[in-house]
Order: C-alpha cells, then structure tokens, then sequence
C-alpha cells in the first residue's frame, strides 16, 4: 500500500477504499476495525483517525492473515488464519502503538568508573579532568522492542538531533569545559519522537589556572608585588639618594674645584695656540697666570744658550715687570740655585707650602714670600725653562694649582719647540724660494734668448724669399717693417713682462709682416674686451707670436678656401687674463697628417716655438705659483666635421713680486 493508513479519515467513500485495498474486515468490541492485506494486518481507530501496521517483526505468522478466516472464542481471544499458521489474540488487550513512550536515563559514568551520578538532580559539577561522559537510557516498550529507535543531542556541542538507532549508550570523550545539556528521544516509526521529561544538565568546571578567580588572585598578587616592589625601591632609592646627597656635597667643591681647573686649562690652552713668537708666548701665559688664579708673583725662565743661566723671559707681579731692562740681570738665576734651580734639576713641580723653612730660598729684593711653586717647562724629556709663582701667605698654592701649572707648563713646551721648528723651517724655505726663483729667472731669459733667434730665422727667410724672387721692392718693404719689429723685441726680451699696449703693438706687426709675406692671403682681427686697459696690464714678452705663428704656418696656408685667424683678449677674473686664438683651418689632425706626408717629421725638424713657450709658461707658473696655461682643441662643426683650431690661454696679471 503506498499511501499511509493512518492519513486515511472515516468519510463516505471509506467502503469503497476498504473493498479496493483490503479483503476483509473485522470489528472488535472497542469499535476498532481490522484489516488484513498482501504486506500485513493493520488496526484503524476511528477515534483517533490513526492507522496501526502489524507485521512479522510482530509475530504475524505471514503477510497474508485472513480476516474472514477468524473465530472469537469465549474468551474474547481471536483466531486468524493465514498462509503459515495461525495467529490468536485478544484485540481489547492490544495496547495502542502512538501512546506516549517514556525515555529514561538510567547512568551516567564519568571516566570510565563504575560510580553512578544521582540521576535527580539537574544539574552535576564535573572536575576539568572528569571529560569523558557515557549515557546510559532505555525506553519500555514490551510489545516489540526491535522497532524502538534513539536520537540525542547534547547542547553545547551538538545543535541537531543525532540518529543513533537502537543503541541506549552514548560516550563523549574529551569535552572541554563549559556547559551541557543532554537529551534523548525514542520513535517507534521515526516519525513520532518522545523526549526525556527533563534533560539531564552538567558543567564541567575549568583548570583553577583558567578561572576568573584565579585570574584576578594572580593580578592582584602581581599587583601587590609590583606595589611592594615599588615600595622596597622606592625605599631602597630614597636611602641611595640620601647617600649620594652626602657624596654630592663631598664631591661639588671637588667637581667645582675640576671644572675651573679645566675652564683655566682650556683657556691658557686657547691663548698658546694663537701665539706666534716665544717672547709673545711667555708674557701673556705670565701676565694670564695672575690674572686668571690670582698669584701675587709670576716669573718664566728659559735656559741660555750654553744652559748654565735660566733668564727670565716674562715676569708680572710684585717684582715688577721684566718689559724694562733695567737690572734684568737681577732676576736670572744661575743653574742649580734655589727653588726654581732644584725643580729644573729634578724635572719634576717643586711646592713649597713655607719659604722660611727651606734653605733653597732666595729673594733678590727685601720682599720675602712665604709660598712657591716652580714647575719646569720640559719637550720630549728635555727642560726647556721653568715657570716659577710666589705668594706671600703660608700654604697658598694647592694640588689644583699644581696641575694647572704643568698642563700649562707642558702647553708652553710644546708651543715654543712648534715655534722655533716653525721659525727654521720659513728659513729654509725662504732659502730654497730665493734659489728657485733665481733658478727660474735664468731659465727665462735663456728662453726668451732662444725664441727670439728663432723669430729673426724665420723673419730673414721671409725676406730671402722675396730677394730670391727677385722682388728688391717688396723685400725693401718687408725688411722696413721687419727691422723696426726686431728693435721693439730687441727692446723687450730684456724685460720679465711688458704692457699688453705693448705686446699688442708687437704681435700687429708681425701679422702685418706675415700677411705681406704671404700676399694677404688670410685675415686676421684683434678684438680686445671694453673692461682692459691694455697699458695697465703686464703680460710675458712674445708668449702669444708662437701660437699665432703656428696657427698662420699649419693651419690656414694649407688651406685653400678663405683663411681668418681671430684673436680676442677678455678679463675672466680681475687679476686673469683670458686670450682666445681661433683659426678655420685644417685642425691638428690633418695638420700632423700633412707634417708626416712632407718629411717634417721624418727630417727631424720640429718646432721650437711652441715647445718653448709652453715651457716658459710652466717655469712662470712654478716661479710666481698663479696659472699660466694653454689649451689647444679642435673647433668641430655640429656633424663632428673639424672646422679649425682654437688656442686658450690664462695668464695671470695681478702682483707678481715675490
């Protein structure tokens, strides 16, 4: 039968139902009808509109029980037929299937023990060790116990119902602390549940470690000893600062004592080095000593040249002042004699808290002092003088006045070696800047001896070359010009430098020289800056002819479109003077190229001009150590084409005395 009896209701078509589903039908005296069919027998309770199924799980001897086969008995037991057997009962006393079940737990174990928790109450108290949970429950159900079915859900860990089928024991391992609720229900067709009454609750208690009373028994123990930590510290501090107060106290008049000593020391240091004579030296540390720690009497000895006599350099005080020198011999004091004699000797701070006590004491005049302290001035082992204070009161100087006296003791002695090793090392460069520069001088006029020959050589080609031509007219002109260009250097190569004015003049008329010669096949332009004053300014004689010349001789004749040779003089600082020399000719390049090709190089020939007067340029440069350069590059178009040569030179025109 597909469709559930017990969904069926009593309505008027139920004969025909009955007819088509069910062979027979019997009534018993309850009024409940009973029904047998192909799959079993089933009981409907008009009352109730439910349908019961009875089948072999419930002792039915076949499927197939005939109803029409039945006989009651006077017992009220009915007899049923069927296909196997017969099956007999008393319809009256067959309890109703859907009442109420009753679900009870019977045991609760805690970790496997055999104890028993009381089932009564509602709620148990479980250790964080006691984590393991085993329920034990049944259902009474005396008809037919096979179909009885279980589910459970224990809340805490499970939200849903779990199916456990017929089982009556459910474990739980390892729960963690919290709380739980567990319940269980029975169905007998798994459609209708009937839960316990009442469900069993627990609480498994967490480590004391992981409760909040043990939590806030730690933080306020923590608290509490932090709080007496703080106290015994503070405790501690406040004995500790009172100790150190009392050190503090003891200790200022030190540290104070120590960092005068130290602003003194710095000071005396400070003055020293910003002397430069040893004279200068000792009077001021004399006159400061007085001034800065208020000694009344202050003296400063060097040794004499054969040191057999410490005199005295510098002195201020009550004695007077060593500036006059009057009686000066008074105050030296011959070697070994008195206080300062025995500190020299001994190398070593001499303090003498009470002159009247020691027989070494000795005092030029009638003025006694009753204190001294004489500390020697020494450099790498070795004295050098002495620094010698009086004062009139008894146990006046100190152990602070010591230090001060040999730090500023060891100061002076050092200064004064820096002095006299600065003072013979200016003579010796003194010395050695006499010889270069008298060196240097000879070099010169032997240079400028050489390239004034060297002009006139080439000049008298000039005017062969024309007399061998035959051109008596021309070679006139060119030798007019040429002899009154010789007299002006001739005029000049005497001299270290000459006005620009003049050095102008000189280098017109050999362009003039050179353009006739070469019949005015190049031009040339002198351009010279609105700020020069060319009398003012002082330049070497003939240190522009040789790049002029070399720019006319190798860069424009062998050129064979226009020639123009530029030359422009500028200030580029007050005292340098800035001269430009370009040419649109070949470049260097082409020009070393075209040497080669024509046996100059291979001849053994070079230039003189050139290399000489780079040379004079480096010689003026090292003699008066202001730039005097050259520099030489090729003047390249924007396709890197060379489209000549452009000569730079820097010449200084300041002071040039040594």
């Amino acid at each position: 039968i597909k469709l559930p009896l017990k969904q069926l209701s009593i309505r008027p078509v139920f004969p025909d139902f009955i007819a088509q589903h069910f062979s027979n039908l019997y009534k018993d005296s309850l009024g409940h009808i009973w029904m047998s069919s192909d799959e079993g027998m089933y009981r409907y309770i008009p009352e109730k509109n439910i349908t019961e199924k009875f089948d072999q799980s419930d002792n039915i001897q076949h499927y197939y029980a005939g109803v029409s086969n039945s006989f009651r008995g006077s017992d009220g037991t009915v007899y049923f037929g069927s296909l196997n057997g017969i099956n007999y009962f008393v319809p009256e006393k067959i309890p109703l299937q859907n009442d109420s079940l009753r679900v009870h737990l019977l045991n609760v174990t805690i970790n496997q023990d055999d104890s028993s928790y009381r089932l009564n109450t509602s709620l148990e108290r479980l250790t964080h060790s006691q984590h393991t949970v085993v329920f034990d429950f049944i259902s009474p159900y005396l008809y037919n116990p096979e179909k009885l079915q279980y589910r459970y859900k224990l809340s805490g860990t499970d939200e849903d119902w779990v199916d456990i089928g017929h089982n009556t024991s459910v474990r739980f391992n390892s729960l963690k602390p919290g709380s739980y609720s567990f319940q269980v229900a029975a169905s007998i067709n798994g459609t209708d549940w009937y839960a316990m009454e009442q469900p069993f609750s627990f609480v498994i208690n967490p480590p004391f470690r992981q409760t909040w009373w043990f939590r806030l028994l730690i933080f306020l123990t923590g608290v509490g000893a932090i709080y007496l930590l703080v106290k015994w510290r503070e405790k501690g501090i406040a004995e500790k600062e009172a100790q150190k107060t009392e050190i503090e106290k003891l200790k200022a008049a030190s540290y104070q004592n120590q960092l005068e000593t130290e602003q003194v020391i710095n000071y005396f240091a400070t003055s020293i080095n910003t002397m430069k004579t040893v004279d200068e030296l000792l009077w001021d540390v004399s006159k400061n000593l007085i001034g800065r720690l208020g000694f009344e009497d202050c003296m400063i000895y060097l040794w004499s040249e054969d040191k057999t006599t410490l005199i005295q350099k510098a002195g201020y005080g009550m004695k007077g002042s060593m500036q006059s020198e009057i009686h000066k011999e008074l105050y030296d004091i011959p070697k070994g004699k008195g206080i300062v004699g025995a500190a020299v000797e001994q190398k070593q701070p001499l303090l003498v808290n009470d002159t009247s006590v020691d027989a070494r004491y000795f005092s030029v005049d009638e003025k006694i002092m009753l204190s001294e302290l004489c500390v020697p001035i020494m450099h790498d082992n070795e004295t050098l003088g002495a620094i010698n204070t009086e004062h009139s009161e008894k146990d006046f100087y100190t152990g602070s006045h010591v230090q001060i006296l040999t730090t500023i003791a060891s100061l002076c002695g050092d200064k004064i070696d820096e002095i006299n090793a600065e003072q013979a090392s200016r003579i010796k460069e003194m010395e050695v800047l006499t010889l270069q520069k008298d060196f240097a001088t000879s070099q010169l006029t032997a240079l400028r001896m050489q390239m004034n020959p060297h002009f006139i050589f080439n000049a008298l080609n000039s005017i062969q070359h024309y007399i061998l031509q035959g051109n008596v007219v021309e070679a006139n002109k060119y030798l007019s010009k040429f002899s009154k260009l010789q007299r002006d250097i001739l005029h000049c190569s005497s001299q270290q430098f000459i006005t620009l004015e003049k050095e102008l003049a000189i280098l017109t008329a050999y362009l003039q020289l050179e353009q006739h010669r070469f019949g005015k096949s190049f031009s040339y332009k002198i351009n010279v800056h609105d700020d020069i004053e060319p009398v003012e300014i002082s330049i070497p004689p003939m240190i522009l002819q040789p790049f002029v010349e070399n720019a006319i001789w190798h860069g424009l004749m062998p050129l064979q479109t226009e020639r123009m040779l530029s030359i422009y003089f500028d200030l580029e600082t007050e005292d340098m003077l800035l001269v430009t020399l370009r040419d649109n000719g070949i470049g260097r390049s082409a020009s070393a190229l075209l040497k080669n090709q024509n046996g100059e190089t291979k001849t053994g020939y070079q230039s003189k001009g050139m290399s000489m007067v780079q040379e004079r340029l480096q010689l003026l440069q090292q003699q008066y150590g202001k730039p005097f350069e050259v520099s030489i590059a090729d003047i390249t178009g924007i396709a890197g084409e060379v489209q000549g040569t452009e000569v730079t030179l820097k010449i200084f025109i300041g002071n040039k005395k040594l």
